[in-house]
């Protein structure tokens, strides 16, 4: 039918575009991978996740070599918008490892800048942009970054963090059933993807901000009741030699190592709820 040769041709799009990201950062990794490399990524990490960032004239003409039109790339979110030269794009695949979309970072962004913009209601662009909803393969309320690599460890526990950098710094120290939301918090649909793949241990790990708390009390709020689910939280925590930018799991890996994270306990539901309420009293349980 004419939809089904519509779904075909956007597969082929997606995997041609991810295709030819992958190339591209093969080409060129010193000048393409520069942004990776300044925030601690290595080659081999950057080549295992398919990220860079490419020039939209150089990316376009290689597509067009594939035999795809700009307007139709365009109207399905391939577009200078997602690949250029300010923003570090990702590849997003489905469990299963199909290219369903990308995501892309932007280089300038300021978080002091976009509180500004916000205090004057004024439009600041976002700091990460997934592809659309026109792509009718991406789900991003069902789709957990790295996944398809994650169930192939046959490890119980699954490590769930809140960026894309997090994910790839945590694989990159050795851990390896690691992922992340595609974008906002954790969803109904993500936990029983990550179900279905057969991790009967969910850790959250968030920023050690209260954004992140609050995720990862969303998160295990979300986990509680389900049958033969166990739902966790690791907190990080920070010497002062650690700048407040790097305060993350990002930066955790970066600085610590993977050794100093699985010396961290993983802290149940009920045991974060007594912490929290002895923190009111005054009194340390621990």
């Amino acid at each position: 039918t004419e939809q089904e040769l519509l779904l075909m041709s956007l597969m082929k799009l997606y995997q041609d575009a991810a295709d030819t990201l992958e190339d591209l950062i093969h080409e060129k990794p010193d000048e393409y991978l520069q942004p990776c490399l300044e925030r601690g990524l290595k080659y081999e990490t950057c080549y295992e996740f398919v990220c860079g960032t490419v020039p939209w004239r150089v990316f376009l003409a290689k597509m067009k070599a594939c035999g795809h039109d700009a307007e139709f790339m365009k109207q399905y979110d391939i577009s200078e918008h997602m690949f250029d030269r300010r923003h570090i794009t990702f590849a997003l695949r489905d469990k299963n490892g199909m290219v369903v979309g990308f995501a892309r970072r932007r280089l300038d962004y300021d978080s002091q800048a976009e509180k500004l913009a916000r205090s004057t209601n004024s439009y600041y662009p976002p700091k990460y942009y997934n592809t659309s909803a026109s792509v009718p393969f991406f789900q991003k309320e069902a789709l957990l970054f790295n996944l398809d690599k994650a169930r192939k460890e046959h490890f119980r526990r699954l490590e769930i963090f809140e960026g894309y950098f997090d994910v790839m710094s945590a694989w990159q120290a050795g851990l390896r059933a690691v992922t992340c939301a595609c974008g906002g918090a954790v969803t109904e649909f993500q936990i029983m993807q990550a179900q279905d793949c057969g991790f009967m241990q969910f850790n959250f790990v968030g920023d050690n901000d209260p954004a992140g708390v609050k995720m990862m009390q969303k998160a295990l709020d979300m986990c509680s009741g389900r049958e033969g689910l166990r739902a966790t939280v690791t907190f990080l925590t920070f010497g002062p030699e650690v700048p407040d930018k790097d305060q993350d799991p990002d930066g955790f890996f970066r600085w610590y190592g993977l050794d100093a994270f699985t010396k961290i306990p993983a802290v149940s539901g009920f045991d974060w709820k007594l912490w929290a309420e002895c923190q009111v009293a005054n009194w340390d349980p621990w």
